[in-house]
């Protein structure tokens, strides 16, 4: 595709050639890869998954059914929200675009709305985490256990366990014999 591309040196940008034929194949063919088929492959694999994960289940008998529904669900929650805002922020972008490339020229407030279309496209790339953490209980204590560990090794912070035995011992042990070397 990159062939059909012109290099403009004098406004060091790369844009698309002005082949009018080119230009509807590369819209509908971005609409179709960019907006259709992601949110039906991420749907599918996604039920796939669930699916696995229940016969998976089924093979070994769960301790704790009640717990086992609530994962599942969600699981199911954070898919949906998944594709549902997949579908929210990256369809009118490619709409935008495929009508763009149909009208040829178009008015400063169509321009206005393919920029802000523009925005949400990229900002479906960010999304995931923040879908996860707001969707889900299982991610959020995840979330929240890896942001205190790293909070406890950053500061140095001691946890609440009682010291071993056999650790406290030793370092009296060491503390005695560095005390009784200890020159007058």
């Amino acid at each position: 595709m990159l062939v059909f591309y012109d290099i403009d040196i004098s406004s060091r940008t790369c844009r698309n050639n002005q082949n009018l034929s080119y230009n509807r194949f590369l819209a509908f063919f971005s609409l179709g890869f960019f907006a259709i088929s992601p949110p039906i492959l991420m749907t599918l694999f996604g039920l796939l998954t669930l699916m696995n994960i229940r016969t998976r289940r089924r093979r070994v008998v769960p301790i704790n059914v009640r717990q086992t529904r609530q994962t599942d669900f969600q699981l199911f929650r954070m898919l949906l929200c998944q594709v549902t805002f997949y579908i929210i922020l990256v369809s009118p972008f490619n709409a935008m675009y495929a009508a763009s490339t149909i009208l040829g020229q178009t008015s400063s407030l169509f321009n206005f709305i393919y920029k802000i279309s523009r925005l949400f496209y990229f900002l479906s790339y960010s999304t995931s985490f923040y879908i996860y953490t707001l969707s889900a209980r299982l991610y959020r204590k995840e979330f929240l256990k890896i942001v205190n560990t790293v909070l406890r090794r950053l500061f140095k912070i001691e946890t609440n366990q009682q010291p071993r035995q056999k650790n406290s011992t030793t370092n009296q042990a060491i503390f005695a014999v560095v005390i009784s070397v200890r020159p007058n």
